[in-house]
Order: structure tokens, then sequence, then C-alpha cells
């Protein structure tokens, strides 16, 4: 009789176990999937800015690329000369940095998919439920895909145009000595006032454009440091219930914190778009006095990045635990 009492004891242990594993996997494949879908927020918004750069960039081509071929004067050919080059050259740059970013995009998907596939293997040697096995494993391969066809598709969005290089060209005529010369212009002096207009127009364009390639450039900057420190400081930590414990407590004040740095930022691009026709050097001003405050905000995101870090701890330590449970009854059974 004490005997089979005791063997009820122990089944009740281990379905207790076994149920509480089963909870904290739960627990954690859905906390992964929120993070998930907070990455690829992130990857559409700056795609959506990249693009949006693009096609600005595209369309002062063209306007400067008109405005040169109606110019006046010699001196007015050479100044809007200088400024159309130094403007190219500013967009080939954040070209650049568009190419840039999509580099940084496959690599949180490799760091996702290495993730994924670690948890695969806490799945496969955890609790013997097949068919809650079989879920799991479901959901991360959906999650594969979902993150699969959101790269494809920004790969097709995020493509450098190739149009530019013909509007560059489109205004001049080359010499037998390779010297580059404009074509003679051909306005009527009427005409001078509008296109002074439209050149000042374009210019505070240009300035709004550089407000947000700024801001989506920061964005891509603190995400490359957060991946890279991420995946270090996940190698090299120790993994005690103590520092879990204080990683916990800062993953809510950092989540805040961030939250409120992200928010600065979307009204800052508002602003700068509402004061578009009113002052834009003024915006610009007061957006690098922005950008000087922020610089202090580093360290408070250093600390979430942290935070960061310590929620990757958590949820690898919860399933380890949660493997240990199930497994520990297993092997009191049998002893």
């Amino acid at each position: 009789m004490r005997t089979q009492e005791e063997k009820v004891a122990r089944a009740l242990a281990e379905a207790e176990a076994e149920k509480r594993s089963r909870e904290a996997t739960e627990l954690q494949a859905r906390r992964l999937q929120n993070e998930l879908q907070i990455a690829h927020t992130q990857i559409e918004d700056v795609s959506h800015q990249l693009t949006t750069s693009q096609k600005a960039k595209d369309n002062l081509e063209a306007e400067l690329a008109r405005l040169a071929d109606g110019s006046e004067t010699p001196n007015s050919l050479a100044k809007l000369q200088r400024q159309y080059e130094s403007r190219i050259s500013q967009l080939e740059q954040q070209l650049e940095d568009a190419e840039m970013s999509s580099t940084v995009a496959v690599r949180i998907k490799e760091h996702v998919d290495r993730q994924h596939q670690e948890i695969r293997r806490l799945i496969m040697s955890g609790p013997k439920d097949e068919a809650f096995k079989s879920r799991l494993l479901r959901e991360l391969q959906l999650a594969d895909e979902e993150l699969e066809r959101e790269m494809l598709s920004r790969s097709q969005i995020v493509r450098p145009s190739n149009t530019g290089s013909t509007q560059v060209m489109a205004n001049v005529a080359p010499k037998k000595n390779g010297v580059v010369r404009f074509k003679e212009p051909q306005s009527d002096s009427p005409r001078t006032q509008d296109k002074q207009a439209q050149v000042n127009a374009l210019k505070q364009e240009v300035q709004l454009l550089e407000l947000q390639m700024v801001a989506s450039t920061r964005v891509r900057q603190h995400l490359e440091a957060l991946l890279g420190d991420m995946t270090a400081e996940l190698e090299n930590s120790d993994g005690s219930k103590q520092s879990l414990e204080q990683y916990r407590a800062r993953l809510a004040r950092e989540k805040s914190r961030l939250q409120e740095l992200l928010e600065d930022e979307a009204e800052a691009r508002r602003a700068a778009e509402a004061a578009q026709l009113q002052d834009v050097q003024a915006v610009w001003k007061k957006f690098q006095n922005t950008l000087v405050g922020e610089r202090e905000s580093y360290a408070r995101l250093e600390e979430s990045r942290k935070a960061l870090v310590g929620f990757a701890l958590i949820v690898t330590t919860h399933i380890r635990a949660a493997h240990h449970f199930s497994v520990r009854p297993t092997a009191c059974g049998q002893r």
C-alpha cells in the first residue's frame, strides 16, 4: 500500500513538472514571437524610409537637371553645378548606407536563425510530448517562413535605381579633351525668379531629407552595435541567478526608455515635415541640438542593450530549467 502511494505521489509530481515545463516553454515561444514581430516592424520602417529617400533622390536629380538646362548666366551655371555635384555626392553616400542596412538585416536574420536552431534542439531534448513538440516546431517553422518573406520583399523594395546616372549626364556634353561643358542656356529673363524659388524649395526638401536620413542612420548604427554586443555578451555571460534577476528588473525600465527615445525621434520627424514650408533652417538647427543631447542618452541605450541580452539569457535559462525539471522526475522514477 505504501509503495503504491509513493508511486502515485511520484506520478503526480512528474505530471506537475511536465505541466510547468510545458507552460514555461509556451510562454517563451510567445515571447520570441513578439520579439520577432518587433524586429520585422523595425526593418519595415527602415526600408520604407530608404525607399522614400531613393524616390526623393530621383526627383531631385531630374529637377536639378532641368534647372541646369534653363539657367541664364555663367555664374549661375557654375553655382548650380557645384550644388548639383555636392548633392549627388551626398545621395550616393545615402545609397551606400541603404546597402549597409540591407547587410544588417541579413545579419539579424542569421542571428534569429541561430536562436531558432538552439530552441529546436532544446525542444527535441525536452519532455516526451510529441504533439507539444510538433506544435512548437511548427510555430518556429512558420516564423522562419515569415522572416524569409519579409527579407525577400525588402530586397525587392530597396533596390538602387539606374536612372540616376542617365539623369546626371543629361545636361552636359563632352569635349575632345575630356572636359565637360554644360549646354547653352535657353531661358528667358522673366523666368529667373521662378527658377530661384524652385531651387530654394528643392533645398528645403533636401534638408528635410537629410533630417530623415540622419534619424534612419542613427537607428541602423544602434541596431548594428546592439546585435554585435548582444552576441558577444550572450556567449560570455555566466548565467547566474543573480545576474538574471538584475537583467529582468532592468528590462522593464529600459524598454520604457527606449520607447521614449523612439517617440522623440518620431516627433522630431513630424515637426520637421510640418515646418518644411515655414523655416527648415531653424528646424535643422533644433534637430542638431537634439542630436547633441541624444548622444548623452546613448549611455542609457547601452543599459537597454544589456537588458535585452538579459532577456535572451532568461529565455535560454527558462527553457533549460523546464527541460531539467522534466528529466529529473523521470530519472527518479527509473531509480
